[in-house]
């Protein structure tokens, strides 16, 4: 059936105890629906299309108002105020709930607003809204537990005026849904239950977080400008995905990354220490890679990505997956030669005489990673853990079995894997050998052949 009305109030005195249930047709109301106006009023969508214009959960002093939604659809073509001058509960347990305006809790002196957020994996309750407020004489709380939170436009304070303790992620977990566009969180967000980040856009935590769920970034951007932006729990990036950590901060969080894609915008005079630390399971078992040492000169892009497998003719005998590294700054645009940095991979199963590889695209080989220099000496120091006293220069390279770790200081981005040393190169740990004119000629020879090899290591 269909029910249009110019105005519904649903529980409008003090004495009222209004109710309606939506389970199909169509139900709008043209200029206002309230629910709890100065009574109590509740109404239930469980299917069906409900329209209106602006919508008031509890707005008189003495009204209390609730609204429950576990299937169809609400729009509202202007703001949704939740808990005005009285109570109010926006209970969002599946459907659709799209809000054009701003959804308001606690928005008068005395207004208490909640709004909840719930579902599953087979269905998910869905506030689509341009941004959520809280006024400062108002109390207002936003609950997660398991419901999604769609961008309805880009906000820049998706989140305006909400404290600490106001925005909370239950165990069902928190998805933010950029749907394409620019959704920046100032909120401080609170709970057990984890954080997901979905749709085509960018979602920014503005602030430092204390849920301790962890972070799945299942496509999109996750733009992090604070430390600790995404809680205590590691952070997953999943295929075709991205994270970004903004300048001057410094990752605390464990990085997964399942073909995502992970990047640090660096400032010059930024240590490499701790600029990048991540793990990933492509390539069989798990393989970490970190930054251990060096200091950028200029202002880069970091950038790291995991895959399974590469294109090298020895491919078969690496061990994990291949880390894809790019952005340490360039400092000579003819030869590619980049800041010097120490790049540590690990693996389980760490073989002993294992280095640090380096795919080399002029012979389509895997070999070590120390060749790929522009300048420097070769020189293994053998088995032990890379020490910041003694150990940066370009060149040196070990393996450290304890640990089931392979390093190496680098001046060049490129693509590395743990592999065996072959017999050969443990010859260089007797001497020092000169590698600018071979490392040179390989660079040119790839940049003429490949303009793929110029963009990647330029850093872009």
């Amino acid at each position: 059936g269909v029910a249009t009305n110019q105005l519904i109030v649903v529980g409008e005195s003090p004495t009222n105890q209004g109710q309606a249930t939506i389970t199909g047709g169509s139900w709008s109301s043209a200029e206002l629906l309230s629910v709890g106006d100065l009574g109590s009023g509740e109404v239930r969508i469980a299917g069906g299309y409900v329209s209106s214009g602006s919508a008031i959960i509890g707005s008189g002093s003495t009204g209390h108002g609730n609204v429950t939604i576990t299937s169809g659809t609400w729009v509202n073509s202007r703001n949704l105020e939740v808990g005005r001058f009285g109570a109010g509960v926006l209970n969002v347990e599946g459907g659709l709930v799209q809000i054009s305006g701003t959804t308001i809790t606690g928005s008068r002196s005395g207004g208490e607003g909640t709004v909840i957020l719930a579902g599953n994996e087979e269905s998910r309750g869905i506030l689509q809204t341009s941004g959520l407020s809280r006024s400062s004489i108002g109390s207002g709380k936003v609950e997660f537990n398991g419901g999604v939170l769609r961008a309805e436009q880009s906000n820049t304070s998706f989140f305006t005026g909400y404290q600490k303790g106001d925005v909370t992620i239950g165990s069902g977990g928190a998805y933010l849904d950029s749907n394409g566009y620019l959704m920046v969180i100032p909120a401080s967000l609170e709970g057990t239950g984890a954080l997901h980040v979905i749709g085509a856009g960018v979602v920014s935590l503005f602030n430092s977080n204390s849920y301790t769920g962890g972070t799945v970034v299942e496509s999109g951007t996750l733009f992090i400008s604070a430390n600790q932006g995404a809680g205590t729990g590691a952070i997953r990036v999943e295929r075709g995905a991205s994270l970004i950590f903004n300048y001057t901060i410094t990752p605390q969080n464990i990085v997964l990354l399942e073909g995502g894609s992970f990047f640090n915008r660096m400032l010059r005079n930024t240590s490499f220490a701790g600029a990048f630390n991540a793990s990933t399971t492509l390539g069989g078992g798990t393989t970490e890679a970190g930054l251990l040492d060096g200091v950028a000169s200029v202002s880069a892009l970091l950038q790291a990505d995991f895959a399974a497998a590469s294109t090298a003719g020895n491919d078969h005998l690496r061990t994990g997956g291949v880390l894809s590294l790019s952005g340490v700054g360039i400092l000579d645009a003819t030869t590619g030669r980049t800041d010097t940095f120490v790049l540590q991979l690990g693996v389980a199963e760490l073989g002993e005489g294992s280095i640090l590889g380096w795919l080399d695209t002029e012979s389509n080989q895997w070999v070590n990673a120390v060749l790929g220099n522009i300048g420097g000496t070769a020189r293994f120091l053998g088995n032990k853990a890379y020490d910041p006293d003694t150990d940066f220069a370009l060149g040196n390279y070990g393996f450290d079995t304890a640990n089931g770790t392979v390093w190496a200081v680098l001046n060049h981005n490129s693509d590395f894997a743990v592999v065996p040393e072959p017999g050969m190169w443990g010859l260089l740990g007797l001497g020092a050998v000169a590698l600018l004119r071979r490392r040179r000629g390989a660079y040119q020879r790839g940049v003429r052949s490949n303009p793929r090899v110029r963009v990647q290591s330029a850093g872009s």
